[in-house]
């Protein structure tokens, strides 16, 4: 799975986004309301603010790939930007799953998305954290749901343009 354009993958400092998910808060979550405010002023905006960017700067670009693969790989965008929260869907192969599934809004974000895309395809593909640790990327974990749906639900996805 390739794209026709040179696009670097979504990027964040590693520690941000485990200061963040530690809940690196400390003594802010002693002060209520205005500590979840600068919390998440302090931690989360930032990450969410610098890949809502880059998504955004992101040209247009095509996926070189068959026909049912692009299909696939377009839904799961869709159904991320969606459940996620993230202001665009232009993701591509090499984007760290990571990222794309760092439920900044609701913590159960990412375990919505995955019942959802359990349901509509009839799958079992486990919890957000077990997708995260065993594919890396993307595109590696769009070739997984691939392998693992059966072509007849294919004919049920509905990609927006």
């Amino acid at each position: 799975m390739e794209i026709d354009a040179p696009i670097k993958p979504l990027y964040v400092p590693e520690h941000w986004l485990t200061r963040a998910e530690s809940g690196g808060g400390g003594i802010l979550f002693y002060v209520p309301i205005l500590g979840n405010y600068l919390y998440n002023e302090s931690f989360i905006r930032p990450i969410v603010d610098s890949v809502n960017s880059q998504l955004l700067d992101r040209p247009a670009f095509e996926l070189r790939a068959p026909p049912n693969v692009r299909t696939m790989y377009a839904w799961i965008s869709q159904l991320i930007r969606k459940r996620i929260g993230w202001l665009s869907d232009r993701f591509i192969p090499l984007d760290p799953l990571r990222l794309l599934l760092w439920a900044h809004r609701d913590g159960l974000d990412a375990e919505e998305f995955c019942m959802d895309l359990e349901d509509h395809l009839d799958i079992v593909i486990g919890g957000s954290d077990d997708l995260v640790a065993t594919f890396p990327t993307f595109g590696r974990f769009v070739q997984h749901v691939l392998g693992n749906c059966d072509e007849r639900r294919l004919g049920t996805l509905r990609v927006r343009e």
